[in-house]
Formats: C-alpha cells, sequence, structure tokens
C-alpha cells in the first residue's frame, strides 16, 4: 500500500515536471511566435518601399525584381515558419491540457487510494482491539479458573 502511494507520489511529480516543461515550451514558442509576427510585419514594410520604388525607379527595374523576389522568398519563409510554430504551440497547449488531464486523474487516484487506506487500517485497527479484548477476557478467564482450581487444591491438601 505504501509502495503504491509512493509510485503514485513519483507519477504525479514526473506528470507535474512535464506539465511545466510543457509550459515552458509554450511559452518559448509564443515569444519565438511574437518575433516571427514582428519580422514578418517588418518585411512586409520593406516589400512596400520597394514597390514604391519600382514606379518610381523604372531603369533599376532588373535589379529591384531580383530583390523583390529575395523578400517573397523570406516572406514565404517566415510564413511557412510563423505556421509550423503554430503547429507546434498547438501541440504543445495540447499535451500541456492532457498532462494537466492525467494530472488530476492520478490526484483522484491518489486521493482514492488514500482513503481506501485509512480504512484499511481503522478497520485493522478495530480488528486488532477486539482480539485484544478477547484475549484479555481469556486470561482473565484462565485466572479465574487458576485461582479456584489453586484454591480447591488447598481445601483438599
Amino acid at each position: 500500500m505504501v509502495q503504491a502511494n509512493i509510485e503514485l507520489n513519483d507519477m504525479i511529480k514526473y506528470y507535474e515536471r512535464l506539465l511545466l516543461d510543457r509550459e515552458q515550451d509554450v511559452m518559448a514558442w509564443k515569444d519565438k511566435f511574437s518575433s516571427l509576427e514582428s519580422d514578418l510585419r517588418s518585411s512586409t514594410e520593406v516589400m512596400q518601399k520597394l514597390e514604391d520604388q519600382l514606379d518610381n525607379l523604372s531603369f533599376k527595374i532588373m535589379k529591384s525584381n531580383g530583390e523583390l523576389q529575395d523578400q517573397y522568398q523570406r516572406y514565404d519563409k517566415i510564413q511557412e515558419e510563423l505556421s509550423n510554430a503554430r503547429g507546434r504551440l498547438s501541440e504543445s497547449e495540447s499535451s500541456a491540457y492532457d498532462l494537466s488531464n492525467q494530472l488530476s486523474e492520478l490526484q483522484a487516484k491518489y486521493k482514492a487510494i488514500a482513503k481506501l487506506r485509512d480504512a484499511e487500517l481503522a478497520r485493522s485497527a478495530s480488528k486488532a482491539r477486539k482480539e485484544v479484548k478477547g484475549r484479555r477476557m481469556e486470561l482473565i478467564q484462565g485466572a479465574i479458573i487458576f485461582i479456584q482450581t489453586k484454591k480447591t487444591m488447598t481445601e483438599l491438601e
């Protein structure tokens, strides 16, 4: 029973550590997500400036077209990273939620086991008290019989 409690406590601690790790992962992904959004905004601003330059500087169209292509690739890469970050963030939040549910279940099981253990201890204590009472009565009866026997032997002698 005690071993089961120890194992259950160890499991609870393990899942609590996992939950804390997942929460830290979620925070890290949220930070990366914010950074990627900022990069995306900055990239969009740069693209707008490049489009204005294309309108005003038609003789540099080839060079500007290459720069614009690079910006689109960066934008796509950032979009892809952002999408991946959102997916991982969602997975981490789901894992954290699952771990939280598992922790709740383990805590409920721990309470049930503790309650069962307490009931078993109470039953054992009651049984022990009854046994001691029975032995006490046997001892008293044995003493009475001994005294009566001794008294009878003394009278016979």
